[in-house]
């Protein structure tokens, strides 16, 4: 189901999430309004600080932060 929400974001289908792709996502999902959270996130999932997120970078967070790890 993380891999399916990633994918529903990911709309140029290059396998990661730009910042506005996860920002869009941040707001469609989470009904998240403050840019300063959503970059925050952002920043913490995106372990090699490329700007971009992975599938695996989003997996990984979306299980933990569902407590499902």
């Amino acid at each position: 189901r993380h891999l399916a929400t990633f994918r529903k974001y990911d709309v140029d289908f290059d396998g990661f999430l730009s910042p506005k792709e996860f920002r869009t996502m941040c707001k469609n999902e989470f009904a998240m309004k403050e840019e300063q959270d959503i970059r925050h996130i952002a920043d913490a999932i995106d372990l090699n600080m490329d700007g971009y997120l992975s599938e695996q970078e989003f997996v990984v967070w979306a299980l933990v932060a569902m407590g499902e790890h």
